[in-house]
């Protein structure tokens, strides 16, 4: 049949695809049109599954107004260049200001998580969300305990193999890869703990796109006391006095006394200024709203002050219900009078924010219309593997059958099962790739009534026979056989002894 012909041809070029196909097609048969080709490799399911997934669309904007209110926060494995010990970077950073704080680490273990975090919240107070991925040391009970003291605050922890929910701190750690492999280039050094601190500084005193301010001046209401200038005059002075490195204020130069009361002058004539301005109590009321928070469909809103604050016992999950306000005084004392520089500076920087929050979110709304699309119960999809739970040659798209939808918060949510169970997560449909006009006919005659409940992971991994790595867990130098690598006669991989190597 012409069915059989073009298999033949399409399998002796490797499943290439539709040109090299016809040309083998043509090369051997005749009558055979390009359409019918063409038809042909869209029922090839050794095809389909390995399409490349188109793009993701941009997510909705997660919008938390106010410093402290939202932290995200990540780690970034440095173990290839460990240096004195230090194998990991903590990076935190603060949503609305965009404030890094970054921290070497010995290892990935939660404890070590856990103290760095209490650092934190020591110096600048605990955050009402605190967000992170999945990973264990995230998850861990020395960090949940965290709750206990600091009642007000919340962690959330995004769904397995999905980054986008962490996309402010995934997007931040290229930045301070980059940043900081350029300061060690620069100082002709392989100490990337210190470099730390510079990189960490010149984030935080740069200036961020969404607030058009830096996060240093979000954060503290003004610049850092730099003086340029000053510090220049300073250190010619120390040259000149053949190298005597602490000068007395009496031995400084006029002209540099000058500068700093110049410098000072300026400082009070500034602050008096904001001292003495009188702010209608309208404009005073915007800088005390607060935050809902967002949920993995990202709607945002922003409620007034008379919300009720929600439970502080709450659970912690991947998602909490849009209906359950976040609330975060971004001004403690409504006193116009009491209004001062900072307020202003932080008000200029929440109307950036929120204006380009909406440019982010009209850009959504626009580009999800075009790809938003309804599925019936029985239609086949795609949802896209991770590259963690495949092999090198394993399919990258794992076809499902729509199982059950519903409608939650005016989004519609599927449920997909595949040949091994049905899986437990749900999914929007811009998650998926449309394969309705696919083959999979083993797929669409299943019976789904008896198939088990199963993850996501579970099921990628089923479908693309992939076997996770026997691992082991010691602390010592793995020389007796109570290492499971030992016993079987195998060398110890990177996700051995818990990233403590």
């Amino acid at each position: 049949t012409m069915f059989q012909k073009i298999d033949e041809c399409h399998s002796a070029v490797g499943h290439l695809g539709r040109d090299k196909t016809w040309s083998e097609v043509r090369r051997r048969f005749s009558c055979i049109p390009l359409e019918t080709v063409r038809i042909f490799i869209s029922l090839c399911d050794h095809c389909v599954t390995r399409k490349f997934f188109p793009k993701p669309i941009v997510g909705k904007p997660i919008v938390s107004v106010g410093f402290m209110t939202r932290i995200q926060m990540d780690l970034i494995d440095m173990r290839s260049v460990e240096h004195n010990g230090f194998k990991w970077i903590f990076h935190a950073k603060d949503h609305f200001s965009k404030f890094s704080w970054l921290r070497p680490l010995i290892s990935k273990e939660a404890v070590n998580v856990a103290e760095t975090l209490k650092s934190i919240f020591y110096e600048f107070g605990s955050p009402r969300i605190l967000q992170s991925d999945n990973g264990r040391e995230f998850v861990a009970k020395v960090i949940i305990d965290l709750t206990k003291m600091w009642p007000g605050l919340l962690i959330i922890n995004g769904r397995p193999r999905h980054p986008q929910s962490q996309g402010l701190v995934e997007r931040s750690n290229a930045v301070v890869q980059q940043l900081l492999g350029k300061w060690l280039d620069s100082n002709h050094t392989s100490d990337w703990p210190a470099g730390l601190g510079p990189v960490m500084f010149s984030i935080n005193t740069s200036v961020a796109c969404s607030t058009k301010k830096t996060p240093y001046e979000v954060a503290f209401g003004q610049q850092p006391r730099i003086d340029d200038h000053i510090w220049k005059s300073i250190e010619a002075q120390i040259k000149e006095k053949h190298g005597q490195e602490v000068i007395l204020e009496e031995d400084l130069s006029d002209d540099i006394i000058d500068m700093i009361k110049e410098v000072n002058q300026e400082e009070s004539e500034l602050v008096d200024d904001g001292n003495t301005e009188k702010i209608n109590q309208d404009d005073a009321a915007v800088a005390c709203s607060v935050v809902t928070t967002v949920n993995d469909t990202n709607d945002y809103h922003i409620r007034d002050e008379e919300d009720t604050r929600p439970d502080p016992n709450i659970d912690h999950e991947e998602i909490i219900d849009a209906n359950e306000p976040v609330l975060n005084d971004i001004c403690m004392n409504t006193d116009p009078t009491e209004i001062d520089q900072h307020t202003k500076i932080r008000e200029e920087a929440q109307e950036a924010y929120l204006n380009n929050a909406h440019t982010q979110l009209t850009r959504y709304m626009s580009r999800s219309a075009k790809r938003k699309r309804t599925y019936a119960v029985g239609d086949i999809v795609g949802l896209k593997v991770a590259d963690v739970d495949r092999t090198n040659t394993s399919s990258t798209i794992l076809p499902c059958k729509i199982f059950h939808s519903n409608d939650q918060n005016g989004e519609t949510l599927y449920t997909v099962a595949t040949k091994n169970g049905i899986i437990k997560e749900s999914f929007q449909s811009s998650m998926f790739l449309d394969l309705t006009t696919s083959n999979f006919a083993s797929l669409r005659d299943m019976n789904t009534e008896s198939l088990p409940s199963i993850t996501f992971i579970q099921a990628c991994q089923l479908y693309t026979n992939f076997k996770v790595a026997d691992t082991c867990k010691c602390t010592g130098d793995c020389s007796t056989n109570r290492c499971q690598c030992k016993r079987k006669k195998t060398k110890c991989c990177s996700k051995c002894h818990n990233g403590n190597r």
